[in-house]
């Protein structure tokens, strides 16, 4: 069998209540092994499975009982093919709420346009993109202020007011404008960056600049740049881009692992496009270390009920120092748009070594990698099928070592290093343990029979797999 053929076997599923899943859903995760969703040959809808019946009753009273959707809250389209929404379901989780997500696209497939592998092109994303700099700047993260002996300043711990936050960091937010081109023209698309260095190194998120032919920054002044794309990160959503401009206003990043559940937050940003440039809304840090698999990786993210509309991603989420803490990038509410004050960022923590990785080499370096694309079946299907429950494969890239040793098309993974396999996100848990290079194995169901195939796992950064993007309103 080729290992780039899709004969899919599984892909007429019987509908079942239970998990959510419908007739033709296709649960898959692809790109570059890293599972990420999304193909051209794909329905636009995807669909996720809720965990097993059996934890669900256990877990029910304390779980989450309502069916939520979550927005990624960046780009609103302002141009010719109206106004899109990205949805995800989220189902309970087993005590820790763990949320697990659901994308429905409504934007039609003729306008995802495939883009090249992150790294050495002189294109990226249509963006030209400006060489790496090894020697670039470094995000620091900066220590929460030491308390002054005053009186004043010893009761409120060096805090700032919201009006001093918003002095001290509104100079340092930007517009983000992406120019998308498809079959219907070209559309505009909206988001919001943070000034990192004063000489225009830029973070916003991946989903913001995805699939852009060009990129624009407005600042507070109103004065425009065009932005050149220095790397991107999809697996975590982050983003460097570089105007050509000295003596901006660089943002001061805090240390994010020193917030506490119910500390200031504040969130500055361009809901609903730039006419909104520079809203402020404020709130509390709601959950630390909040676990959210999108696309079937997990997350960890800062939970705040600070307002994040569409618009803010990239934005900046700030603590009671006037420090950035978080780069905003998710909203959960419900379909009927009912649900507020649930939005996520991502730590600076957990943001610094990928942005410092962009800055110098345009990509993440050494993340392993498999080269294969992957569905999830669900119980009910294996059932049906009469195949066991795992990850089925439905590409595997030609020059990947997993093809060279023998791995192919459909076959159904339920085991890597000797543990259970699924769904994608287990195996994305498991592989994640490794680096490139390393050795793995995984057990597969081929024609009836259990086989191992041990593979070396390869460099995300030389797979060309074809991307899927966040595709967002």
């Amino acid at each position: 069998m080729n290992g780039n053929q899709f004969d899919n076997p599984y892909g007429n599923f019987p509908h079942d209540s239970d998990s959510g899943s419908v007739p033709g859903d296709n649960m898959n995760s692809q790109g570059n092994g890293s599972f990420d969703m999304g193909n051209d040959r794909q329905p636009l809808y995807y669909y996720v499975n809720s965990e097993s019946t059996s934890r669900k009753h256990r877990r029910g009273a304390r779980g989450l009982r309502k069916v939520f959707a979550l927005l990624i809250v960046a780009a609103i389209l302002v141009g010719t093919v109206g106004t899109l929404s990205l949805f995800y379901q989220i189902v309970p989780g087993n005590g820790d709420v763990v949320f697990t997500l659901e994308r429905i696209d409504r934007r039609n497939d003729q306008n995802t346009i495939q883009l090249p592998a992150a790294g050495n092109e002189e294109k990226q994303n249509g963006a030209t993109v400006r060489e790496v700099n090894p020697n670039g700047p470094v995000m620091e993260i900066n220590e929460p202020p030491v308390p002054k002996t005053t009186p004043v300043a010893r009761e409120t711990g060096g805090a700032l007011t919201i009006p001093e936050i918003v002095e001290k960091v509104m100079p340092s937010v930007v517009g983000v404008v992406s120019s998308v081109r498809s079959l219907y023209g070209t559309s505009n698309y909206s988001g919001t960056g943070i000034i990192m260095s004063s000489d225009g190194y830029i973070i916003t998120n991946n989903h913001v600049i995805d699939n852009a032919e060009n990129i624009s920054i407005t600042l507070m002044d109103g004065t425009t740049y065009d932005a050149k794309l220095i790397g991107r990160d999809k697996r975590s959503d982050l983003a460097v881009i570089k105007i050509d401009a000295k003596n901006l206003i660089p943002a001061e990043f805090g240390d994010s692992d020193a917030l506490k559940v119910g500390d200031l937050a504040v969130a500055i940003g361009n809901p609903l496009g730039l006419d909104l440039m520079g809203t402020v809304t404020d709130g509390i840090i709601s959950a630390i270390n909040r676990d959210v698999v999108v696309e079937e990786r997990t997350m960890t993210l800062i939970q705040t009920n600070a307002a994040i509309n569409s618009g803010n991603s990239g934005g900046p989420l700030i603590n009671k120092y006037g420090q950035v803490i978080g780069i905003n990038t998710l909203k959960m509410q419900d379909y009927y748009n009912n649900i507020e004050g649930l939005g996520f960022a991502i730590p600076t923590n957990t943001a610094k070594p990928i942005i410092d990785e962009l800055i110098q080499y345009g990509y993440v370096r050494g993340r392993p990698s498999i080269g294969i694309n992957v569905k999830t079946i669900s119980e009910s299907q294996a059932r049906y099928f009469n195949v066991p429950q795992g990850v089925a494969v439905y590409y595997v890239h030609p020059d990947s070592d997993a093809y060279k040793q023998g791995l192919q098309v459909n076959d159904i993974i339920v085991e890597a290093q000797g543990k259970e396999v699924k769904t994608a996100s287990d195996i994305n848990k498991i592989k994640e343990e490794y680096v490139a290079g390393d050795l793995f194995t995984v057990k597969v169901y081929r024609n009836g029979k259990y086989l191992e195939i041990t593979f070396k796992l390869m460099d995300e950064a030389e797979i060309d797999m074809n991307r899927s993007s966040f595709i967002v309103p």
